[in-house]
């Protein structure tokens, strides 16, 4: 950092000595004018600048010093980018494995995330599947079928009398398959209830249907490993809660169909309206256009007899002009043959004749002339 203050300190110095030549120079021209005219001591001045202890000679000194001072400062500056540059590359070091570890730790966050979202996206596809009309329709059927069997499970079990006529192997038969389709169907609520859980997880508990579903499910199956509580499948007539739903999902899908319905209507009526209005207009529009066009044809037959009644009048203005212009000249040429008359008998042979003049005076004081 000294190098550099002692080379900002030298170009200052270098700036006033050369402010300084300038102005030496500047007397040395109004000095030199002098000395065309004689003036020795002028031309004694500038030998003196000119001399090697004079200003240019200092400046010329001044820059060979600069010359080694900047030699100076490029080897010091040298060696301080070496040193910066070694900071640098152990800086970039450093960062570069702080990157590499947290690139690795943001990895395993992405992936975390990723497989938080997959599951998510799987247990709400999973939740819609449940939920749709289809799915709800099969488990309204299982529900009605499981009361069905459980109870031809019960009666069969009990060996009622109304049975006696069935033969043994076909009842025998019938129960295994009655069984068996109970515990399927036992199976597929039980499954359908751990979706829904999965899915909702603590709003599942805050619904009352879904948690009579999973009371009487787990009745169910634990009375099923217990050997046990075969009546007690005869209360999923509890859960035809899902039909009342089944309905209501039917009923508002109907709403919101006819209110679709209507709402088509209604953006359909107001597009009649709209047709209606631009037909209204066009109507209007085109009486105008209608009346416009005969006002148009009016004027024009008006002026077509105007143009008509100027082209008679034109002709007939000719005319009256072409013999007016006949007489005209008839009239002049009979004015030049009146003159040519009196000229021959006025200037007959050559001579003028003299004519006298009679004055005839009156009675009554008047005069005449003959």
């Amino acid at each position: 950092m000294n190098a550099f203050e002692d080379y900002h300190a030298e170009r200052s110095r270098q700036r006033m000595s050369q402010e300084a030549v300038d102005q030496a120079f500047e007397s040395v021209s109004g000095s030199s004018s002098q000395a065309a005219k004689g003036s020795a001591g002028g031309a004694g001045g500038v030998g003196g600048l000119v001399g090697g202890d004079g200003l240019v000679g200092k400046l010329k000194k001044e820059r060979e010093d600069e010359g080694g001072l900047r030699g100076g400062v490029g080897r010091g500056g040298g060696a301080e980018k070496m040193a910066m540059k070694d900071e640098h590359a152990t800086h970039a070091g450093g960062e570069g494995g702080g990157k590499d570890e947290g690139v690795e730790e943001g990895d395993n966050d992405n992936a975390d995330d990723a497989s938080g979202l997959a599951s998510g996206k799987s247990g709400r596809n999973g939740g819609k599947l449940m939920e749709l009309y289809e799915v709800q329709l099969l488990v309204c059927v299982l529900i009605g079928l499981d009361i069905l069997f459980s109870t031809l499970e019960f009666v069969m079990s009990y060996n009622v009398t109304s049975l006696s006529l069935v033969p043994l192997n076909l009842q025998v038969g019938l129960l295994r398959v009655v069984q068996s389709f109970t515990g399927f169907t036992l199976f597929f609520f039980i499954l359908e209830l751990l979706v829904l859980v999965g899915t909702y997880g603590g709003d599942f508990f805050l619904h009352v249907g879904y948690l009579t579903d999973l009371i009487i499910v787990a009745v169910c199956a634990y009375g099923e490993v217990d050997g046990w509580g075969k009546e007690v499948r005869v209360l999923g007539f509890v859960r035809f809660w899902r039909v009342v739903r089944l309905v209501n999902s039917l009923l508002a899908g109907v709403r919101d169909e006819h209110a679709d319905t209507k709402a088509v209507l209604k953006s359909s009526q107001v597009r009649v309206k709209e047709v209606l209005l631009e037909k209204s207009r066009l109507t209007s529009s085109l009486t105008r256009s209608a009346e416009v066009r005969k006002r148009l044809e009016a004027m024009l037959r008006g002026y077509k007899d105007e143009v008509e009644t100027l082209s008679e009048a034109l002709k007939i203005a000719a005319v009256d002009v072409a013999e007016a212009a006949q007489m005209q000249m008839m009239m002049e040429e009979e004015e030049e043959e009146g003159e040519e008359v009196e000229g021959e008998e006025y200037f007959e042979g050559g001579k003028e004749k003299e004519k006298g003049n009679t004055i005839v005076v009156n009675e009554d004081g008047t005069f005449e002339k003959r």
